[in-house]
């Protein structure tokens, strides 16, 4: 069956992985074992009222709604489903859950946000003052949560091959596991979400899936291909973290951990070329520097969107396409008082 999977084909060609994570600032996940429809939310088995008041509340505050089912699901009460909403924005970054009751409380349910409408019902249907303490049927939930897409009737790749990562990896984090749908790139089948941190891992194995995900639970990217990126950054910022964090694990203060680069700001040159200047961390007064570097407080990185290599099919139902674009490094700086020296700069050409 692998023959005919897209995710075989994208891996066979050798499409990049890094810098294909969606942008996605917020989740909202929705306990509804299934199954589920090719169209997630309208063919989820919920009520079409219960749909569109949950689709719409999340939409208004830029949040994506998801449905996930715990391993076990049959033995589920519907009377306590589970709701998580995480906020995986860099600075903002939290997870809250709660349950609700009933079809009537899940379609009036908003995201617990700071910039949510004061009348609607995350604080409950009467009026609250302002700076009112949040609804405390929200709990705050410190995570992990590793969120496996298993949407097999989205793309057979995600069911085929998130399956076995959701076994590999409940028997190293129970009750830590959770399986949801669409989560985007199901050619990168299977998929896998660290929340809160919203950082999207593909072409997971069994094997390697356990350690990839204690590699990003301890702040490091993993080994071997399998880092998509941050959903809370955009496509081109997601790439220049990538060749920042290739660049810095040459030098001898090593790779930053995944959140140590910060971005500071992103700057569009034209539709396919960006400056990306992003903050780094100081090294440690007891790791030496090359000529040059020691002062560096920042990496100005130069990406440009280029070509995708041949074409094949984005989901196992589709025709061949041609390949999506991806990105490449042009320009690569280490800035600081004392960071121009040659070491600390590396050309790539231009586009």
């Amino acid at each position: 069956m692998d023959r005919v999977l897209c995710a075989a084909e994208s891996e066979a060609r050798a499409e990049p992985l890094f810098a294909t994570a969606g942008r996605v600032d917020r989740w909202l996940l929705v306990e509804q074992p299934g199954p589920w429809g090719p169209r997630t939310l309208p063919e989820s088995g919920l009520a079409e009222p219960v749909v569109q008041g949950l689709a719409a509340r999340a939409a208004r505050l830029g949040t994506r709604t998801a449905l996930m089912r715990r391993p076990g699901w049959l033995d589920w009460d519907p009377a306590r489903r589970l709701v998580v909403a995480v906020d995986c924005r860099p600075g903002a970054q939290r997870m809250l859950t709660r349950t609700v009751a009933g079809p009537a409380e899940l379609a009036a349910l908003t995201p617990p946000w700071d910039d949510a409408p004061e009348q609607d019902s995350l604080r409950d249907d009467s009026p609250r003052d302002e700076g009112a303490a949040p609804d405390p049927r929200w709990r705050a939930e410190p995570g992990p949560l590793l969120a496996v897409c298993t949407h097999g009737r989205h793309d057979l790749c995600c069911a085929v091959r998130g399956r076995p990562v959701v076994r590999a990896l409940q028997q190293a984090f129970p009750d830590r596991i959770v399986e949801v749908s669409h989560l985007g790139g199901h050619r990168f089948a299977p998929t896998v979400l660290v929340l809160p941190g919203g950082h999207l891992l593909g072409r997971l194995g069994p094997d390697d899936a356990v350690e990839a995900c204690r590699a990003v639970l301890a702040g490091r990217r993993p080994a071997g291909q399998h880092y998509r990126g941050r959903g809370a950054y955009d496509r081109e910022v997601q790439a220049a973290l990538h060749f920042a964090a290739d660049h810095l694990a040459g030098l001898p203060a090593g790779e930053p951990a995944l959140d140590g680069l910060r971005l500071r700001r992103s700057v569009a040159l034209d539709g396919d070329r960006w400056i990306v200047e992003l903050d780094m961390p100081a090294p440690p007064a007891t790791v030496g520097a090359l000529p040059g570097t020691a002062a560096a407080t920042g990496v100005t990185v130069t990406v440009g969107r280029v070509p995708g290599a041949g074409s094949g099919r984005l989901s196992c139902g589709d025709d061949p396409v041609p390949a999506p674009a991806t990105y490449a490094l042009l320009d690569l700086a280490l800035t600081g008082p004392s960071a121009a020296a040659p070491a600390g700069r590396r050309r790539c050409g231009r586009l």
